[in-house]
């Protein structure tokens, strides 16, 4: 799997992490899931310029496994890092060795686990082929042979996101959810369904 699994491996604790992708086939992978171990807010009392008390937050950094830049985790070399503090996150950016990916990982207090890919799709005309190709690859894969995976993941799934966008150089597929096991199950399906689509001449007249 490209991006999320490589997660925790990269040196996020398993609460609380965010990825993205770029560059594998053309595409974005990016997912945030938290809520982050170690993200702590401290009050702290002050008295502004005019005069008014004020509270000013501050975001401690959250909990993350020690590296270096230079460090490798499957296949991914770790080339920077940062804590964003507007965010409370703790960023890394990675590499892979063999094929150029880069993997972004963002540990973060937000409890609503997300993840997307993203794929490159500027258009040659105005035909309408990545809005079809959208649709197209959400109507079973090779792991899940079934006519509408999208559909019965929005009735069985526990998602608080699921949906797909086309824009003029770019196709979106995001999810989420708050339930760790939902959100890997969202991300598996979602994964093979934009990468190993059961694509036939009917799905392509049907759309």
């Amino acid at each position: 799997m490209i991006g999320f699994v490589t997660g925790g491996g990269l040196g996020l604790k398993r609460a609380g992490r965010s990825v993205r992708v770029r560059g594998f086939l053309g595409s974005s992978v990016r997912a945030s899931h938290g809520p982050a171990r170690g993200v702590r807010w401290s009050a702290t009392p002050s008295v502004g310029a005019a005069g008014v008390a004020e509270v000013k937050m501050v975001a401690t950094a959250p909990q993350v496994i020690p590296r270096k830049i230079g460090d490798v985790v499957e296949d991914f070399e770790l080339v920077r890092e940062e804590f964003v503090s507007e965010y409370a996150s703790q960023a890394r950016l990675w590499k892979h060795k063999k094929t150029g990916t880069e993997l972004l990982s963002v540990l973060n207090g937000d409890e609503n686990k997300t993840f997307g890919i993203v794929f490159r799709t500027p258009p040659k005309d105005s035909t309408g082929v990545p809005h079809i190709l959208e649709h197209s690859v959400l109507c079973g894969s090779k792991k899940y042979p079934v006519k509408e995976p999208f559909v019965e993941l929005i009735k069985s799934s526990l998602n608080t996101f699921l949906n797909a966008f086309t824009f003029p150089d770019k196709t979106c597929y995001p999810v989420a959810s708050c339930n760790e096991q939902d959100f890997y199950n969202l991300v598996d399906v979602y994964m093979d369904a934009v990468l190993h689509p059961a694509m036939t001449p009917d799905t392509l007249r049907q759309e």
